[in-house]
């Protein structure tokens, strides 16, 4: 059915409908009013036929007649006749009734004398006292009406037959039907022809887009009008035209994809749910050898490896179950020449995709990268292997080294209070001296080792940067000034008191770089600056930016890089003269690299370097509590109870350094050589406290405590770790094999002391320096001859030494009067100050660079107490 067809279908029963009702309302309304008009014509004359009974009763009152019966009734025969001449259409007529309702006029003189007093249009007169009915004569409805005239108590009726009132109205009713249905006849034609002039266009549209579906690209509708119907028009011919464009395109572009898929690099391939092969792009045959239709309808399942295999088919099913889920995979695929190919493939299910229906699979071929892949594998694992061989070289190298050194320097230890000549000692701090030396390039070895290996821990806590400057500055002091150089700090004065960093390696850092800056330059200056480079305020951290400058030998610029390397150092740069091993800078930019930061150098042969050190984004932070002070103490100020302690070592050397150690105390020594004799001693004598070497023959430490721990008769004695492995996996070793305690070789008097006071019941003789204002004195302190003379010592050539150490800090130099204390607190018997020089010595000869100067400071507060005493 043509468009137009259906909007005369949809219009022409709506308009049919409106023009009824036109009609009928029209043909209602016009009845209402003729009918209105009719009866206001028979109102009209009953008004006049009162008007007339209204005057003739004037007459009579007017002329006081009233009383004068004869022409009362002269005037009603008078007032009769006039209102019967009043003309009522062609068939009305006027009667009248007294109050009794006997008819006393009438037109009809038949009816004269008649009664309508039981009428019910004759009682309204006592509702209301004019009014209108419907009155039935002679078989024939009349409109009537009447109105009473009180005076002569008349009830006057006009009367008309409704046929006669409402006759013209009547007469209409064949003209309106004939005009509505002229009216719906003319609208039905109009309606037609407009809706085809209307819907012309509309033709048009569809007839130009039959013509476009038939592929005739170049049909366009012609625009006759400016309206909604010319602009559709217009929008049509546009969109031909640009479906014209977009079809041209689309075929353009999709002869660029098939060509792009034939000759695509990856293999194109579409399967079934089932895995059956539905499509295979023609590269297949250019990776594999094999046909474009060869492996068609084939099942992918019965190509692959078996190994593979199932992967692939789970691979697969999770697509199937999760359209738009992509998944890799990588698989063996036969070649047609029967090799196996590693191919990676890419599965994925288009989501509601009609036109690729099925698993789409890109597939490449990863061949070479996997012989590759497997050759860096291979290489890793030999590289892991080297650098495990290596750490464990290190580890043996240290252990071997920290063996021997345990024996010279706890022996050193030993004889410092067995030798008595100035000589004697000198020569045995010289030793002590160069056993350290070693020891800290051990150290500085199997830092860059953790630190290659990635073992190397940073631990950031607040820390108090400036302390750490000004501590740096008092270190090199002296050298700075023996060498004759000019030493400059600038701190800018942004720099917070506290940020978040490792403490230890800060340290370790600028300390290294300072002492570069100290050995490299002759003469000129050595400056050390802290920098704020940048605030984040929200963030709460700052970029602080550490340099060294010196106007030293310099580096010239193809060796800058080198100087970062380990066991590098600068070309022609004399061994003898200046020493070192190339480690300290490696160390310095691994560590500072480990911390997030950035270390470079900027240098001019001649002109001396500049080191600068970036740490980015460090936390401004205070510590919630200063941290509690160390308790130190001197070995012999110590008593412990007799108890026996079981020894086990297999190198002698180590056993009698023990012994020599342990010699003051009230102990009962038990010695073995391994583990296996340990344990039986411990069966045999279950000794209080057992020493435990590591590595020993027959049955090495770990072994032994295992044994030891898993027996419950002997679970609860303190087995102490003495070992020169100090790797932090040994370490880790230890604590899980069930030690109770580690001690690193070399082990010096002091650590070992504090040890066993963990484990064994002891007393002090003495406080220790935790509070040294604190002290409970001794009845030796108290008195004495000779206290004058050991104030006078401290106050004079002591207090001289001090001062000088407190700004050259110098370690050598501190464990040499650390010495010269310790003798004068036994010389005079002050065990206070004896302690304080034991606890010297002690952070002296273990590097303790955290305690050491907080140790060094106390020495006036000392004095101070002991002149109060």
């Amino acid at each position: 059915m043509k468009i137009y067809s259906k909007i005369m279908l949809a219009t022409l029963p709506l308009v049919l409908l409106s023009l009824f009702g036109a009609a009928g309302m029209t043909y209602y309304f016009s009845q209402k009013s003729l009918s209105r008009l009719a009866e206001n014509w028979l109102e009209n004359r009953m008004a006049k036929i009162v008007q007339i009974v209204t005057e003739h009763r004037d007459i009579v009152v007017h002329f006081g007649l009233e009383s004068s019966e004869p022409t009362i009734k002269q005037v009603k025969r008078d007032a009769i006749d006039a209102m019967q001449a009043v003309e009522i259409g062609k068939r009305g007529y006027v009667f009248i009734l007294d109050a009794d309702g006997v008819i006393i006029a009438h037109p009809d003189s038949s009816k004269i004398g008649g009664t309508a007093g039981n009428e019910r249009w004759f009682k309204m007169r006592n509702e209301n006292p004019e009014g209108r009915f419907d009155y039935i004569n002679n078989g024939d409805t009349h409109l009537a009406m009447y109105s009473y005239f009180q005076p002569w108590r008349w009830f006057i009726v006009a009367a008309d037959p409704k046929s006669e009132v409402y006759g013209e109205v009547e007469q209409m009713k064949p003209y309106v039907l004939g005009l509505a249905v002229i009216g719906m006849v003319v609208i039905a034609l109009a309606l037609m022809f407009v809706t085809r002039r209307l819907t012309a266009p509309l033709r048009d549209l569809t007839e130009g887009a039959q013509q476009i579906g038939k592929g005739d690209l170049d049909t366009r509708i012609t625009v006759h009008t400016e309206d909604e119907l010319g602009s559709l028009a217009k929008v049509f011919n546009t969109m031909a035209e640009q479906l014209k464009t977009s079809l041209a395109a689309l075929r353009q572009r999709e002869e660029h994809f098939r060509s792009l898929i034939e000759n695509a690099s990856d293999i194109i391939m579409i399967l079934n749910d089932d895995g059956e092969i539905r499509y295979e792009s023609p590269s297949i045959q250019r990776i594999l050898g094999h046909d474009p239709e060869e492996l068609l309808n084939t099942s992918i399942y019965e190509l692959i490896h078996p190994d593979d295999l199932s992967g692939f088919k789970e691979a697969v099913l999770s697509v199937i179950d999760a359209p738009g889920v992509i998944r890799t995979f990588e698989f063996r695929f036969p070649h047609k020449n029967k090799a196996w190919r590693y191919l990676e493939a890419t599965i994925n299910k288009p989501v509601q995709d009609t036109v690729v229906e099925g698993v789409t699979i890109n597939l490449r071929d990863v061949t070479e990268r996997k012989q590759a892949d497997e050759a860096i594998q291979k290489a890793m694992e030999e590289a892991e292997a080297a650098n495990k061989a290596k750490s464990e070289f290190l580890a043996n190298m240290s252990h071997e080294i920290r063996t021997p050194m345990n024996a010279i320097l706890g022996f050193t230890e030993l004889l410092a209070d067995e030798i008595q000549t100035d000589r004697g000692r000198e020569y045995l701090r010289a030793v002590s001296s160069g056993g350290k030396t070693l020891l800290s390039l051990i150290n500085d070895i199997l830092d860059l080792s953790k630190i290659e290996a990635g073992k190397l821990e940073i631990r950031y806590e607040p820390v108090n940067v400036k302390a750490i400057l000004d501590e740096i500055a008092n270190i090199f002091s002296q050298k700075i000034k023996e060498k004759g150089l000019e030493f400059n700090m600038d701190m800018d004065p942004m720099l917070p008191q506290w940020v978040s960093i490792d403490e230890v390696r800060i340290r370790q850092i600028l300390f290294n770089l300072v002492g570069n800056a100290v050995k490299f330059t002759s003469e000129g200056f050595i400056k050390l600056s802290a920098t704020v480079e940048t605030v984040y305020p929200q963030q709460k951290t700052v970029d602080l930016m550490f340099s060294v400058q010196d106007t030293g030998a310099g580096i010239p610029e193809d060796q800058k890089a080198a100087v970062f390397e380990a066991f590098q150092q600068q070309a022609g740069q004399s061994a003898s003269k200046y020493g070192g091993t190339g480690l300290g800078l490696t160390i310095t930019r691994r560590l500072v690299e480990m911390m997030g930061g950035y270390i470079s150098v900027d240098s001019e042969p001649g002109k001396g370097s500049v080191f600068t050190v970036l740490m980015k984004h460090l936390t401004v932070s205070a510590p919630e509590k200063a941290a509690a002070p160390t308790e130190t103490f001197a070995p012999d100020s110590v008593s412990f109870e007799p108890a026996a302690i079981l020894m086990a070592d297999d190198v002698a050397a180590n056993l009698d350094l023990l012994k020599g150690f342990l010699a003051p105390y009230n102990f009962h020594l038990i010695d073995v050589k391994n583990g296996k004799e340990a344990v039986e001693s411990v069966r045999l004598l279950k000794p209080d406290l057992i020493f435990m070497d590591i590595k020993m023959p027959v049955m090495d430490g770990f072994e032994a405590v295992g044994v030891l721990k898993s027996d419950e008769e002997f679970k609860d004695i303190p087995v102490i770790a003495m070992t020169a492995s100090v790797m932090k996996e040994n370490e880790d070793m230890i604590w899980k094999a069930g030690f109770d305690a580690f001690l690193p070789k070399p082990v010096n008097r002091s650590r070992l002391a504090a040890e066993l006071m963990r484990f064994l019941p002891c007393s002090k003789d003495a406080p220790g320096l935790e509070n040294p204002g604190a002290a409970i004195e001794t009845p030796a302190e108290k008195k004495g001859p000779d206290r004058s003379e050991l104030l006078s010592v401290l106050r004079g050539e002591m207090t001289e030494t001090w001062g000088r150490l407190s700004k050259t800090f110098i370690i050598n130099d501190i464990d040499v009067f650390a010495e010269r204390v310790m003798e004068l607190g036994r010389k005079y018997d002050c065990r206070r100050i004896a302690d304080w020089g034991a606890a010297l010595q002690s952070q002296a000869q273990s590097f303790d660079m955290e305690r050491l100067p907080q140790t060094l400071n106390e020495f006036m507060d000392i004095v101070s107490e002991l002149e109060k005493q």
